[in-house]
C-alpha cells in the first residue's frame, strides 16, 4: 500500500433519504482527490422496504454500502452501531471517518480538503459548525451523565468539554474504538434526551484522549462555507435561537414541578439554584426525563439505573441525590418503592425531595423526618388538574 495515500470512510445516517442530489455531490467530491481511497457507507435506521426504489437503485449502483440496524439512539446510535459493525466484520481502519446526516445540504465542494487541512493543524475531532454551547463543568452540570459514564468505566475528571454536532463531524480513526464503539448512547425517550449522547461523546474525548484536540470548520452555528445542517429533517427556523435562549434561562432555575404549565397551589416554590453534582431520579414507565437518571419499571431500554434498590442505596448513602420523582404510571410498584425509600432514611446523610404523582400513601405522613406538601398541576394537553405530593425527606 502506498503510504502517501489516505483512506477515508464517509458514513451517512440513513433516515430521510430525501436528497438524491446529496449522494451525487458526495460522489463528485470523491473525484477531486487522487491520493485518497474512499469507502462509502450508509448506517440506516430506516428499513430497506421503506427506502424509495429509485434512491436504493442509485446507491447500490454507485458503491454505497448500506448497513441496516435497529432504529435506536438517533444519530449517535447510528454512528456507534456503524463503528461496532466495522470492527465486527474485521475491516482495516481508515485514517479518518466522516460522519454526516442525510438531511444536510452541501453548498460547495472541497469540504474533505478543509477537514484534512484542519486535522493537519492538530485537530482530531472536527465539527462542521459550532455547537450551541460549550460546557465548563460537565460533572456538576450533568451529574446523571457522569454517573452513567463512570459505570461504563470512563473517567470524568475533565471539567470542560467541547461537543460536536452529530450531523457533520470528522474524526481520527485512532479515537473511534474507545469512544464511538463503546459510547453508552441514549436509546429511547423524548428527543431532548438525544443530546445526552453528544455530550457523553465529548466527555469521553476530553477525558480519555486529552492530547487530541477538538475543533470546528466554522465559527457559526449549523453551517460552514461547505455544509448547511438541518434540524432533524427541517430547515433552520428563525425562531429556533430565540427558543433556545428562553429554555436556557429556564434550565438555570429549578422549580418544584418544573414541568408544570399551571400550578393551582404554589407551595414554597421560590427560585432555587439546582444542587450541582447531585442527581435527580425519575421512576416511571416509558417516560424518561431529560436531566434525570431514569428507571423504567416496564422496559429496561428506557432505564439508566439497572438495579434500583442497590443503586438508590449507594446514591443516598453517598449524598448524591437531590430529588426522586415517582410517576403515577409506575402501577402497583409505586407504594412499595416509596415505602422502601422512606424506610431506609436512617442511612441518609442529607435531605432530598421526593415527588409523588397521584395518590400518596397516608401512613407516610406519620414518618419522622418527612414534611409533606400537596400540589395540583396541569401539563400541556391536559384538561383536568392532577394531584402531586412533595415530601421533604431528611434523617
Amino acid at each position: 500500500m502506498n503510504t502517501n495515500r489516505l483512506k477515508l470512510a464517509i458514513v451517512l445516517t440513513g433516515y430521510y433519504y430525501k436528497y438524491l442530489e446529496l449522494y451525487k455531490i458526495i460522489l463528485r467530491e470523491t473525484k477531486l482527490y487522487d491520493n485518497i481511497d474512499f469507502e462509502l457507507f450508509i448506517s440506516s435506521h430506516k428499513e430497506k422496504s421503506d427506502v424509495s426504489e429509485s434512491v436504493l437503485h442509485f446507491l447500490e449502483n454507485n458503491n454505497w454500502n448500506i448497513i441496516f440496524s435497529p432504529n435506536e439512539g438517533w444519530d449517535w446510535g447510528c454512528h456507534s452501531e456503524f463503528v461496532n459493525y466495522y470492527f465486527k466484520v474485521g475491516k482495516a481502519l481508515p485514517d479518518y471517518f466522516l460522519f454526516l446526516h442525510d438531511d444536510l445540504k452541501i453548498i460547495k465542494n472541497g469540504f474533505i480538503a478543509a477537514f484534512i487541512k484542519k486535522s493537519k493543524k492538530g485537530y482530531s475531532v472536527i465539527g462542521n459548525s459550532l455547537p450551541f454551547s460549550f460546557i465548563e463543568d460537565y460533572s456538576a452540570e450533568f451529574p446523571e451523565e457522569t454517573y452513567i459514564l463512570n459505570r461504563y468505566g470512563f473517567s470524568t475528571t475533565s471539567k470542560k468539554i467541547k461537543p460536536v454536532r452529530g450531523s457533520a463531524f470528522f474524526i481520527d480513526s485512532r479515537l473511534v474504538e474507545q469512544s464511538l464503539k463503546k459510547l453508552p448512547y441514549q436509546k429511547k425517550g423524548a428527543i431532548e434526551l438525544a443530546n445526552r449522547s453528544l455530550r457523553m461523546f465529548a466527555s469521553i474525548i476530553a477525558n480519555d484522549f486529552p492530547e487530541f484536540k477538538t475543533g470546528y470548520l466554522s465559527n457559526e452555528h449549523l453551517k460552514s462555507e461547505f455544509i448547511i445542517e438541518e434540524m432533524r429533517g427541517s430547515e433552520q427556523n428563525r425562531m429556533f435561537f430565540l427558543k433556545r435562549k428562553i429554555l436556557s434561562f429556564r434550565k438555570k432555575v429549578k422549580f418544584f414541578g418544573e414541568d408544570t404549565l399551571i400550578a393551582v397551589k404554589i407551595l414554597k416554590r421560590q427560585k432555587q439554584v439546582a444542587k450541582k453534582g447531585k442527581v435527580k431520579i425519575n421512576i416511571s414507565s416509558k417516560t424518561p426525563l431529560s436531566g434525570f437518571l431514569n428507571y423504567d419499571v416496564s422496559d429496561k431500554k428506557f432505564s439508566d439505573i439497572i438495579h434500583l434498590d442497590k443503586e438508590l442505596d449507594y446514591l443516598l448513602k453517598h449524598n448524591k441525590i437531590s430529588e426522586i420523582r415517582i410517576a403515577e404510571n409506575t402501577g402497583i410498584r409505586k407504594n412499595s418503592i416509596i415505602e422502601e425509600i422512606i424506610g431506609n432514611k436512617e442511612f441518609f446523610n442529607d435531605s432530598f425531595d421526593l415527588i409523588i404523582e397521584g395518590d400518596c400513601p397516608i401512613h407516610l405522613t406519620k414518618s419522622s423526618g418527612v414534611r409533606i406538601y400537596k400540589d395540583y398541576y396541569l401539563r400541556f394537553g391536559q384538561l383536568i388538574p392532577s394531584k402531586r405530593t412533595l415530601l421533604k425527606v431528611s434523617k
